[in-house]
């Protein structure tokens, strides 16, 4: 897995360059940042493309989960309006909307200063934490089908050039993770 994860990732910078050195465009290229550090197995992944270039990989990247763009949100036969909780989570206040305290875990989710916050604790175990953050803003270019499938190229597509900075944080004892663009 780290094997195939180092050879993506080295293809993807050689073609970033690539795409870089070609020539100049007239807008400011935005550009899209995945870093990962997982320090249990002392692997830190730095990922730095091109928006453009994460559109065309994800057209070219077929699997079961992933094609044309868009990956399958499995919802088990529930049947979701995605675009009315999007748009009432975007518009609701400042505020915690979820609070779960059990012998497992306890689980907050709150709007906060224009960000969707997502924290879980785990009680047992290693007593894990996870923290997720996600600006309210990002809503807006978020497109499900009546299929439930993520349009993850439109999401990219769609972002409008005021958003910059953090996308999503996850912190865990065993790994980070940061998703940005500048």
């Amino acid at each position: 897995m780290f094997r195939k994860l180092t050879t993506m990732t080295a293809a993807t910078i050689l073609l970033a360059t690539s795409v870089c050195l070609a020539g100049g465009t007239e807008q400011p290229t935005r550009w899209l940042n995945v870093k990962v550090n997982a320090t249990e197995k002392h692997a830190n992944v730095s990922i730095r493309v091109p928006m453009t270039l994460v559109t065309t990989f994800l057209d070219a990247i077929k699997t079961d989960e992933l094609q044309g763009g868009k990956i399958r949100i499995d919802t088990e036969d529930v049947e979701i309006n995605w675009p009315k909780i999007l748009q009432a989570i975007k518009d609701a206040p400042d505020g915690q909307f979820v609070t779960v305290e059990s012998d497992e875990a306890d689980v907050k989710v709150e709007k906060l200063a224009g960000m969707l916050r997502i924290h879980v604790q785990e009680k047992a175990g290693d007593r894990e934490q996870v923290k997720v953050m996600v600006p309210a803003a990002l809503l807006d270019a978020v497109s499900i089908d009546d299929q439930d499938r993520l349009d993850i190229k439109k999401l990219l597509a769609n972002l409008d050039s005021s958003i910059t900075g953090d996308l999503v944080r996850v912190e865990a004892p065993d790994a980070s993770v940061r998703v940005w663009i500048d």
